[in-house]
């Protein structure tokens, strides 16, 4: 219902418009269009007036979600090209880390251990820029379930 707002209030006037219009006879339209008299008989201007209300609130969510989507898909937009551009940077930084890598590999005495935790960092590290680029949703909980960490706001 958050996401039709407008329509249920739009609803709940039109209900409560046919309502009053039927109960007490009252005929809302007649007092703004002279040519519906003649249609009269038919009782359609109980029903023309909260038919109107309701389409009025209708385009107006319709809107509100056209809106709120381009919205979406440009914040959706901005996050891709930061991560591209994050992405550049870190992979430039790790291409240039491999120098070093292969300067400590040929030191003499230089502890394997450390350049095996050297490899898993660097795995680690292009793994989760993978995982930031192929998250749909912009949210900072899709962000945390990725890299599984939890973002604080």
């Amino acid at each position: 219902m958050k996401n039709y707002r407008w329509t249920a209030i739009g609803v709940m006037i039109a209900v409560a418009m046919l309502g009053i219009a039927l109960f007490f006879d009252i005929d809302f339209f007649e007092t703004f269009c002279r040519w519906i008299v003649r249609y009269e008989s038919y009782e359609l201007d109980e029903f023309v007036f909260p038919l109107f209300i309701v389409l009025t609130s209708l385009v107006a969510d319709l809107l509100r979600f056209k809106k709120n989507r381009s919205v979406k898909e440009a914040e959706q937009d901005i996050y891709k090209a930061m991560v591209q551009a994050s992405d550049h940077v870190l992979k430039n930084c790790l291409n240039q880390m491999l120098i070093i890598k292969y300067a400590a590999e040929e030191t003499p005495g230089f502890d394997p251990e450390a350049l095996k935790s050297f490899d898993e960092i660097m795995k680690q590290a292009i793994d989760q820029l993978e995982a930031l680029g192929e998250i749909e949703n912009v949210d900072t909980e899709a962000i945390g379930k990725s890299l599984n960490i939890k973002i604080f706001r």
